[in-house]
C-alpha cells in the first residue's frame, strides 16, 4: 500500500462578536476569486455559500443574497513578519513528531490561490461565524501513510501540545542541542536533499564559502505554532472573536493511495484520518461501518466523516498512474477537480451549518429568561425570529439533482449531527414559547390586578372624599387632604410593587 497524493484542510471554526471590525484597507485579507461550477449544487444553496466567491457573482448577485463572504490572503501579506516565511513555498517542519522523536516531518502551505487548495476565510457575519482553513501537504520524502497520520495528529492540536514548528532557512544546520538537533540534522542529511532534487543541486552549484559560513551561523528560526499562525491571520479582528474549540482544530484530508488487496488495514488507516486519532487507537472497521463514520460509495473510493474530521480515499491503478490509452484519469485529476469544485464545498457547507446551529444553541442556552419585563419578553421574541430566519436559509433536505452529491452531503449531515441540533433548537423554541406566552399572560393578568386595586382605591378615596365634605360642612381642611393624598399616594406605589 503506498500513499500517492495527499492533503490536509486544517479548520478553525470560530465565533465572531457583533462588534468585530469591518476588513478595511490594509486588512491581510481580500474577496476571493474562485470558479465554481454551475448547475451542480442547487441555485439558492450556490448563493447561499458561494455568491461572493467571486466578482461577477458580487456584481449580479445583491448582496442579501447570500451569507458568506469568501476571503484569500492578500499578497501583502507577506509584508507581516510572522506570516511571510511561513507560507511561502518552502518546507516547514515539526521539530519532534508524535510518534518518533528520529524523523522529521517536512510539509508546506499549499498556495492555489484560485482554488480552494490554499488558505481561505470563510465570514458569516449575520450568524457570527467564521472558518479559518490552512490546507498543507506533505513533502514527497516525508508521504506515507503512517506519516500523514502524524501529522494530522500533531498540527490538529492547539492546545499546550501544538508541536513547535520550524522554518528551516535553506543550508541553514540546525543551532538546536542534543537529540533533537540530531534529529533535525538527520532529516535535512538525507530526506531533503532528495526532496529538493535538481534545484537543490543547482543551488550548490552556485553558493560559495562566505555564503556556506553565513548560512550555517546565522541563528535557528524561532519557532511557531499551527494556533500561533491562525490568530496572525486572525489579527484583523482583534479580540472579538474566540475559537469554538480551544484544543483542536477541525480536519479533512483527501489521499489517493495506490490500489491494494490489504483492504482491512486501508480502512483502518483511513478511520484514524477521520477521526484525527492516534494510532494507538485501535477500531475495527467493522466497527466503523456500523458507527457509519466510513463508506465505500464506489469501487475506487471511500469516504468519512465524524464530528473530528472527514475525508475523501481515492484508489488508483498502476494503468491510471501512467495514463495508459483507455483509463480514465478521473481518480488522477480527483483532487483539483471532483474534490476542489464539489465535494470540499460540501464538506465546508456541512460544517458551517453545524456551527451556525451550535452558535444558536449556545445563544440560547445563555438567553436570560427569570426577568419577566417587557424587555425580557422582547429579547425572548428577537432570538425566536433570528433562529427561525437562520432555520429558513441553512436548513436543507438536499442540495442538488446528482445522486452521490446528495448522497455524499446526507452522509455529512448525519455525521455531524445536523438534524439533532436542529431538534434540540426546535425543542428549545418550543420551551421558550411556552415561556413567553406565560410570561405575557402573567404580565396582562398583573396589568389587569393593578389596574381594578387602582380604581378601587380611587373610588374609595372619592367616597371618603365626599364623606369628609359633608361632615366638615363644606369647610375645606387642608391637613385631611394632605394626609388622604399621601396615604393614597403611598397605597398605589405599594400595590405596583406588590403587582
Amino acid at each position: 500500500m503506498q500513499l500517492k497524493e495527499a492533503y490536509s484542510f486544517f479548520m478553525l471554526p470560530f465565533r465572531l462578536a457583533k462588534e468585530s471590525p469591518e476588513l478595511g484597507e490594509y486588512s491581510l485579507w481580500q474577496q476571493a476569486e474562485i470558479k465554481v461550477e454551475r448547475d451542480i449544487l442547487f441555485p439558492y444553496i450556490q448563493n447561499w455559500m458561494q455568491a461572493s466567491a467571486n466578482k461577477h457573482n458580487r456584481e449580479s448577485l445583491p448582496q442579501s443574497a447570500y451569507n458568506f463572504d469568501i476571503l484569500t490572503l492578500k499578497p501583502s501579506a507577506g509584508d507581516n513578519d510572522n506570516l511571510r516565511q511561513r507560507l511561502a513555498d518552502i518546507r516547514n517542519r515539526i521539530r519532534k513528531t508524535v510518534r518518533t522523536a528520529k524523523t522529521g516531518l517536512d510539509f508546506r502551505v499549499m498556495q492555489q490561490e484560485a482554488d480552494l487548495l490554499s488558505v481561505k476565510l470563510f465570514v458569516n457575519r449575520q450568524a457570527s461565524v467564521g472558518l479559518l482553513i490552512v490546507p498543507v501537504s506533505l513533502e514527497p520524502s516525508c508521504l506515507s501513510m503512517d506519516n500523514l497520520i502524524s501529522l494530522n495528529y500533531a498540527l490538529a492540536k492547539t492546545d499546550a501540545q501544538a508541536p513547535k514548528l520550524i522554518t528551516p532557512v535553506k543550508g541553514q544546520k540546525p543551532a538546536a542541542k542534543g537529540q533533537e538537533a540530531a534529529a533535525l540534522q538527520e532529516s535535512s542529511d538525507k530526506g531533503l536533499e532528495a526532496s529538493e532534487g535538481a534545484q537543490e543541486i543547482d543551488s550548490k552549484a552556485q553558493e560559495t564559502p562566505a555564503r556556506r559560513q553565513a548560512a550555517e551561523s546565522a541563528p535557528e528560526p524561532a519557532p511557531w505554532t499551527m494556533p500561533s499562525l491562525m490568530a496572525d491571520m486572525l489579527a484583523d479582528f482583534g479580540d472579538t472573536w474566540q475559537p469554538f474549540n480551544r484544543n483542536r482544530l477541525r480536519l479533512f484530508t483527501y489521499l489517493r493511495v495506490g490500489d491494494t488487496d490489504r483492504r482491512e488495514e486501508l480502512e483502518t488507516d483511513f478511520l484514524h484520518i477521520v477521526r484525527c486519532e492516534n494510532p494507538k487507537y485501535v477500531q475495527s472497521p467493522e466497527h466503523s461501518e456500523s458507527e457509519g463514520m466510513v463508506r465505500r460509495t464506489f469501487k475506487n473510493i471511500y469516504i468519512g466523516a465524524s464530528v473530528e474530521g472527514g475525508g475523501i480515499m481515492t484508489l488508483s491503478t498502476p494503468d491510471e498512474e501512467a495514463k495508459k490509452a483507455g483509463t480514465s484519469q478521473h481518480i488522477m485529476n480527483f483532487a483539483t477537480a471532483s474534490l476542489s469544485k464539489r465535494y470540499l464545498w460540501v464538506w465546508i457547507m456541512v460544517l458551517l451549518q453545524r456551527h451556525i446551529l451550535l452558535e444558536l444553541v449556545d445563544e440560547l442556552t445563555r438567553l436570560e429568561t427569570s426577568g419577566g419585563d417587557d424587555q425580557t419578553l422582547e429579547r425572548l421574541h428577537a432570538m425566536a425570529e433570528r433562529v427561525t430566519i437562520m432555520k429558513t436559509k441553512t436548513h436543507f433536505s438536499d442540495i442538488s439533482d446528482f445522486t452521490q452529491h446528495n448522497q455524499y452531503y446526507a452522509f455529512c449531515v448525519r455525521n455531524l449531527l445536523i438534524r439533532e441540533h436542529f431538534d434540540e433548537i426546535g425543542d428549545k423554541l418550543a420551551a421558550l414559547d411556552t415561556l413567553i406566552a406565560s410570561k405575557a399572560s402573567e404580565g396582562e393578568n398583573r396589568r389587569n390586578d393593578r389596574m381594578t386595586i387602582i380604581l378601587a382605591i380611587l373610588t374609595i378615596a372619592s367616597v371618603t372624599c365626599d364623606a369628609m365634605t359633608v361632615l366638615t360642612l363644606d369647610r375645606y381642611n387642608p391637613v385631611s387632604g394632605l394626609i388622604l393624598s399621601v396615604i393614597l399616594i403611598l397605597l398605589l406605589i405599594y400595590v405596583w410593587k406588590k403587582k
